[in-house]
């Protein structure tokens, strides 16, 4: 069953320097997910602006009814400015929380594109430098004939530096 993570575990060498640059599924999706979470927080943001001023309106009628019957605590004006401020601080609270995790996310996705694409360029560099191919087959193992000599999968020494330890 294939997930984000699937196709990770092998590391192959890039055949040339425009593979080194190329993203992959999980920093496209952080990516992604990056985008949705800013979007979010602007759309509820805006919800609670919406919701913010119904309530405001809602404050200043009950201040007023109060106000014409007698059990005035706060006049309209006083009850308008704290529910308005109470309103603007939720709303700037939550646009902060959410570009905050946006960020977040979006310097993961950064690090994670910069690490992986600086580890490909330094493969590329490398395996060029050894002369290791795709095949795990290095161009100055040749014998008498001018063949080349294979390696067993896992058996290029090359490849044994590049392995992930236990």
């Amino acid at each position: 069953m294939a997930n984000l993570f699937s196709g990770n575990a092998e590391k192959k060498i890039p055949r040339d320097l425009k593979s080194c640059y190329k993203i992959d599924s999980l920093t496209r999706n952080l990516w992604m997910w990056c985008e949705r979470i800013e979007q979010w927080g602007k759309f509820l943001f805006w919800i609670l602006i919406i919701v913010g001023v119904f309530t405001i309106l809602a404050a200043a009628i009950d201040a007023y009814d109060k106000a014409y019957y007698g059990e005035e605590l706060f006049s309209v004006s006083e009850v308008v400015f704290k529910v308005s401020l109470k309103w603007v601080f939720y709303s700037f609270l939550e646009y902060c929380i959410w570009n905050v995790s946006a960020l977040l996310i979006g310097s993961l996705a950064t690090l994670v594109q910069h690490t992986k694409i600086t580890a490909n360029v330094t493969l590329y560099n490398s395996a060029k430098t050894e002369g290791v191919t795709d095949d795990y087959k290095q161009e100055s193992d040749r014998d008498n004939t001018g063949k080349i000599k294979s390696y067993k999968k896992g058996a290029n020494p090359l490849m044994k530096r590049c392995k992930p330890q236990k």
